[in-house]
């Protein structure tokens, strides 16, 4: 840029005359040094020294030569324009980058709204038959007072939030005679202090998208209502990973807003969201992953730090059989998690319980495969776990077919006849003398419908044992009480419940 007249930058040739005056002492060639610097500020070879001057380039005083200067000017209309010319026209590689965009202009404006840069693009100039050249051209005359009322506020919106803001509005160039549409996106650029005096704005063309949306007869409308209705949060993303669509519920779950999806770049999203989550970095390496997998459907959980679970699918996107991008959604379970957690406890409450209940238990299905059991019943079976007996029959556990085809009869006879089988005694099928005693009960479903049987079973071999003996040991009586000679009665309620031959004989009968 062209330095303005004024400037606060000393000539190498004022610091030597400053320094050479630091080595002469006062008095001596002052009036020399007081011409020179008076020539060195355009004055006349005859006219006199500033005494103002001189003092400052004794003394050292900066403000005292500051003071003295010529002041400074405000830049021109014509500065500006040739500053802008020579920026433009001189910095290649803003040239290149300029020249990426189309149909679009970017500006810089202060936080009143004052103009600090402009460009448009020269198609745009040529469409709107904007007049001027890259450094000239401006959008400004063909807004309406509303739209700049509005572009001021959406300004001081985003130096305020510190977010970005937008709107559409509608152009009449008198040249093109042709409406056009463009929408306003201002973002803050922020300052080193924080705080954004600067907004960079950009200009894009939205004609052919808005002729898109009239002409689909409401499409776009239904679609949209439908996908506000839906109870997952819906980003859609093209195949550049550009957002082209979302619903209400996105915004709300990640406490968005429209301005700040809009547009933008998955990326971005993902930087404005990333601060929302607790393991950062799983976050990043699951996000990174689905996007240089867009050929694939992924699902993960995503953990917040204020307690929400999000379930996260991601889902390719294809229009006429082509890759057309991916569609991500949301879905909030952190309650469903909650009941997850809380049924697991209870599980395993249950598991606790059942495994010190004394007896085995079981419970199977309508083939008579187990499909579950406690601790006893894996004993009982002999084998090292549960998952050794889960969808097994009894004939994958060893034992005798005799044995399982008796026990699976009685589960059938069971199931079919909705009625339960209790006290069962039968010899256990894995080991000689030894008995067991089976419980079976039919399982119903909330409509009544018989859908297996729980069972118990419990080793009374030692009971067994017992009552052998017990049942031994009263017929030995019995036989003794029956030969004896003497008359023998018991009595029970003033009856005779008994009498052994011999007292039957002695009174007749």
């Amino acid at each position: 840029m062209v330095p303005f007249s004024g400037s606060r930058r000393r000539s190498k040739k004022s610091r030597k005359t400053r320094a050479e005056n630091e080595r002469t002492p006062p008095g001596e060639g002052a009036e020399e040094t007081a011409r020179e610097q008076s020539a060195t500020d355009g004055a006349g070879a005859d006219s006199p020294p500033e005494p103002a001057s001189h003092t400052a380039e004794q003394t050292g005083d900066a403000e005292a030569l500051i003071s003295a200067s010529t002041p400074v000017r405000e830049p021109t209309p014509d500065d500006i324009r040739k500053a802008r010319t020579v920026l433009l026209e001189g910095d290649e590689r803003l040239k290149s980058l300029l020249s990426t965009f189309s149909g679009c202009s970017i500006a810089i404006y202060d936080h009143e709204g004052g103009s600090v840069f402009d460009w448009v693009s020269p198609d745009l100039r040529e469409i709107l038959q904007l007049e001027g050249d890259a450094s000239t051209a401006s959008l400004d005359p063909l807004l309406d007072e509303g739209t700049l009322r509005r572009r001021k506020e959406a300004i001081s919106a985003a130096c305020g939030s510190g977010r970005s803001h937008w709107f559409e509005f509608a152009v009449e160039s008198p040249g093109a005679k042709a409406e056009h549409w463009y929408e306003l996106r201002v973002s803050p650029v922020p300052s080193e202090k924080g705080s954004a005096c600067l907004v960079a704005a950009l200009y894009r063309d939205i004609t052919d998208l808005r002729e898109a949306r009239e002409d689909d007869g409401g499409d776009t409308s239904k679609l949209q209502a439908t996908l506000d209705c839906t109870t997952e949060a819906i980003l859609v993303l093209d195949q550049k990973g550009n957002v082209e669509n979302f619903n209400s519920r996105f915004l709300e779950i990640w406490n968005l807003k429209a301005e700040e999806v809009m547009g933008f770049r998955n990326v971005s999203i993902l930087e404005k969201t990333m601060s929302s989550v607790s393991d950062e970095r799983s976050y990043l390496e699951a996000t990174m992953h689905f996007i240089d997998h867009p050929e694939e459907e992924q699902k993960d959980t995503i953990l917040l730090k204020d307690g929400r679970i999000f379930e996260r699918r991601t889902h390719p996107r294809t229009v006429d059989g082509e890759p057309a991008g991916r569609v991500v959604s949301f879905r909030d379970v952190t309650d469903s998690e909650s009941l997850r957690d809380e049924l697991q406890q209870s599980k395993e409450m249950l598991e606790l319980v059942m495994d010190y209940i004394p007896q085995a238990i079981f419970w199977k299905d309508l083939d008579s495969r187990f499909i579950g059991c406690n601790r006893r019943f894996v004993d009982f079976a002999g084998q090292s776990s549960a998952d050794e007996i889960v969808g097994h029959r009894g004939s994958d556990l060893g034992w005798t077919p005799e044995t399982t085809e008796l026990l699976e009869n009685m589960d059938r006879h069971i199931m079919d006849q909705d009625q339960p089988a209790l006290g069962v005694t039968l010899p256990r099928p894995d080991e000689e003398d030894a008995w067991m005693e089976i419980n079976k009960l039919p399982l119903h479903d909330d409509e009544g419908n018989v859908v297996g049987l729980i069972g118990t079973i419990q080793d009374i071999t030692e009971r067994k044992k017992s009552e052998d003996v017990l049942k031994e040991s009263e017929e030995k009586y019995r036989t003794l009480v029956e030969r004896a000679s003497d008359g023998i009665a018991i009595i029970q309620d003033r009856k005779v419940v008994y009498a052994n031959p011999s007292l039957v004989g002695l009174y007749g009968g």
